[in-house]
């Protein structure tokens, strides 16, 4: 195969992405314009699917009860959701109170429907039946998930991390609203540096483990939404945190 050398390219002035520090509105709306632009892959959060000898227990959509449970209400949500923000451009014909209380209503109602599949656990450990060495008691590793997770996908996930390399790792539970509402809140997050429940707890747990002089080694797991989490608590440690003490930390960060 041939080599082709490209030369530099200089982009156009409406090509420049907006500073990471520039206006949060207008990174608000970027963000938000490529997510509809690159709608296509919002599907991608329920692969892949394994049937059959190819399927894992370990597996979000492996047909467990509690998985079967997650899909059905995530399905749910998804339809309501999409419906309620559709709604939203006709709010304008009815009176302004009667508008807040739809919206409160919808907002409460989505919550409740959330608390089944997430539970009431923000740290949760690998199951009993997960066999780790105790030979790394120096480590401390540390499991943010990203969106659409409920408490019994975020055990799956730290089991499978468990045992996969051999260290007990800890989960902080960043707990779904939905599908859609997870994504807003990823904008959000994003946009507005807007700091969850969770992103304070993992910070917590990182921290005192920093501080600790008998871990050596601090490694943080990141996946999807988490990544934004993650960043917002890397910065609250590099600001308050010594070289040494960060010299510890291990950070990986992936998508899907």
């Amino acid at each position: 195969m041939g080599v082709q050398f490209l030369p530099s390219q200089v982009g156009r002035s409406s090509q420049t992405p907006i500073a990471w520090n520039g206006d949060p509105f207008r990174l608000f709306l970027s963000d938000a314009i490529l997510l509809l632009q690159t709608w296509k892959s919002i599907p991608g959060i329920f692969r892949p699917v394994r049937l059959g000898k190819a399927a894992n227990r370990f597996d979000e959509l492996y047909p467990s009860c509690p998985n079967l449970v997650a899909i059905t209400i995530h399905a749910i949500l998804f339809i309501a959701q999409l419906g309620f923000l559709i709604s939203l451009f006709f709010l304008f014909l009815v009176p302004v109170w009667l508008a807040l209380v739809y919206v409160l209503g919808f907002c409460l109602c989505n919550q409740a429907v959330c608390m089944i599949i997430n539970g009431n656990h923000l740290r949760l450990e690998p199951s009993s039946d997960i066999v780790v060495s105790d030979k790394y008691n120096d480590e401390f590793w540390i499991y943010l998930n990203g969106v659409s997770v409920g408490q019994a996908w975020l055990q799956s996930n730290i089991d499978r991390l468990s045992l996969t390399f051999g260290r007990r790792v800890h989960g902080i539970h960043n707990p779904t609203a939905g599908i859609i509402f997870d994504l807003i809140e990823c904008l959000v997050q994003r946009n507005f540096c807007y700091s969850t429940r969770d992103i304070r707890e993992a910070y917590v747990a990182i921290k005192e483990a920093l501080l600790r002089d008998d871990i050596k080694k601090i490694v943080f797991i990141l996946h999807s939404q988490g990544g934004i989490e993650g960043g917002l608590i890397i910065d609250w440690l590099l600001d308050e945190m010594p070289q040494d003490c960060m010299g510890k930390l291990e950070v990986y960060a992936f998508a899907r």
